[in-house]
């Protein structure tokens, strides 16, 4: 695999994380089985990120951590993704993400006693975090397989229910939603510090809910999903290119070669070898953007006629998609 393929994989990584976080989020190979093309493809965005974090660009760089641990799940850039958060001042997130690194780099220290130093760095990390976030523990009563949790405007998954949750202090917003309508409380919750609450799925009323009249909820909906079919589009339309370079490479140089190995043809070989993964990748991109985009369209809420409604015009194309709309 040649350079350039190994930094086309690593732009590509990036491009992943900052418009399909969805499918980003998931980790990659284990360093003890990643193969050598996405061990080179891992460190090459490792060290795009270390640069960034090294003058300042925080935000670049835990995109580029991110998308190193995505190709291979290494403690290493794990711990530096925990790091670049608390850079950012995110303290919760950096806290639960150093509990990660722990238990990751420790079970990773069987195989390669390295990862023991990165699992000191986050327990040194965590010692210094603990005094400046709070803890939230929340008791629900009477839920039913309807009902869901937020706090500050995150989802908690139920088997973190009645388990301390790391917040930032101040005014916490908890939400619970049920059948019959939404419980909202604010909680003040102190640094270094676990607050306890306990909220009702019984008790839950919509009147003190925050109510809407749902209008515009499902135009913001129809909009997302003309922005995802349109980078889905633009998505396709760059597979039929790039694979059309491919074969038209192919036919080149099976016209000048026939079967037979041409070795003076090897960067020709190898530019065709890129195209053909380039075009694999965005069909793969492509019919995500397209998938979720029909997904959003016919799943929003319908809108009561407006004298005024504003119609959207997605134009596509071959590099980029432009969203336009009249009254």
């Amino acid at each position: 695999m040649t350079h350039r393929l190994v930094l086309l994989l690593t732009r590509l990584a990036l491009i992943v994380t900052v418009f399909c976080p969805s499918l980003a989020q998931a980790q990659g190979a284990p360093v003890d089985q990643a193969t050598e093309e996405q061990k080179a493809a891992a460190r090459e965005a490792f060290a795009e990120a270390r640069q960034a974090f090294v003058a300042g660009n925080h935000s670049d760089a835990l995109r580029a951590f991110r998308a190193s641990y995505d190709i291979v799940a290494s403690p290493n850039a794990h711990l530096m993704i925990a790091n670049t958060l608390h850079e950012l001042g995110d303290h919760a997130a950096a806290h639960d993400e150093f509990v990660k690194v722990v238990d990751e780099a420790d079970e990773m220290a069987v195989m390669d006693p390295k990862y023991t130093q990165t699992a000191e760095n986050a327990r040194q990390k965590l010692a210094e975090l603990t005094p400046l976030i709070g803890r939230l523990r929340i008791e629900v009563e009477d839920a039913d397989d309807s009902t869901t949790l937020q706090v500050a405007g995150q989802t908690i998954e139920r088997a973190r229910w009645g388990q301390p949750i790391t917040v930032e202090p101040g005014t916490v917003s908890v939400k619970l939603s049920a059948a019959v309508g939404d419980e909202v409380q604010e909680v003040a919750v102190t640094a270094g510090e676990t607050t306890s609450i306990t909220i009702s799925a019984a008790g839950s009323s919509g009147a003190d809910a925050e109510q809407g009249d749902g209008s515009g909820s499902g135009d913001l909906q129809r909009t997302f999903a003309y922005v995802a079919g349109g980078l889905g589009a633009v998505a396709l339309i760059n597979t039929a290119i790039f694979g059309g370079m491919a074969l038209s490479n192919h036919n080149d140089i099976e016209d000048t070669c026939g079967l037979a190995y041409c070795p003076e043809r090897q960067d020709d070989i190898d530019s065709g070898q890129t195209y053909q993964t380039v075009s694999n990748v965005m069909l793969v991109v492509g019919l995500v953007g397209v998938s979720a985009g029909v997904v959003l369209y016919f799943t929003s809420p319908s809108e009561p006629d407006q004298e005024a409604a504003w119609l959207p015009a997605l134009k596509v194309g071959p590099a980029s998609v432009s969203l336009q709309g009249r009254f």
